[in-house]
């Protein structure tokens, strides 16, 4: 971890540094590289979109120069999949962490639950009101939240964590 600081700091300061290069206009500002190397630093896969490919990585360090992997698990280009690398910021369209969707589906659901005793509530309008349907409500709500929350857990699916607004004009 400590290696992994020092070499970001090595290269904001190389970055921040008079002497050296212009960066690109696709380059994220240092702040952005930071926000995300903490979001990539907890992501076991990380789908990295190019003009020219989409590849699925595997542990991913972000630098001044673009996304460094170890390993390619999966790929649309030509790139062999076994080989370590660099992507350079010039040629990332999207970056994505896959992430599941419990939270979602718990809200969902819950408000599926809710909607539905709410409209039992309503039709027995010229009947008790007081009767079962506020305790449909009470009793049931838990239970399908939990459920929903099981359920979405198993959905998984990409979140985007940095997307590069001019390489991706250019690619439509």
């Amino acid at each position: 971890m400590l290696s992994r600081t020092l070499l970001l700091f090595g290269a904001l300061v190389a970055f921040a540094s008079p002497l050296s290069p212009p960066a690109h206009a696709e380059s994220p500002t240092p702040d952005a590289i930071l926000r995300l190397d903490d979001r990539l630093s907890h992501a076991h896969t990380v789908r990295i979109t190019t003009l020219f490919s989409v590849m699925v990585v595997s542990d991913v360090r972000v630098g001044i120069e673009g996304l460094g992997y170890n390993n390619i698990l999966s790929s649309t280009g030509k790139e062999p999949l076994t080989a370590a690398g660099t992507v350079p910021w010039d040629a990332i369209v999207r970056v994505d962490v896959r992430g599941n969707r419990a939270l979602r589906t718990a809200v969902i659901s819950g408000l599926a639950v809710v909607v539905l005793a709410a409209s039992a509530v309503a039709s027995q309008a010229g009947q008790d009101v007081g009767g079962p349907g506020g305790g449909v409500i009470i009793y049931a709500l838990p239970p399908v939240v939990l459920l929903g929350a099981g359920v979405g857990a198993l959905i998984h699916g990409w979140s985007p964590v940095y997307r590069n607004r001019h390489l991706a004009a250019r690619a439509r």
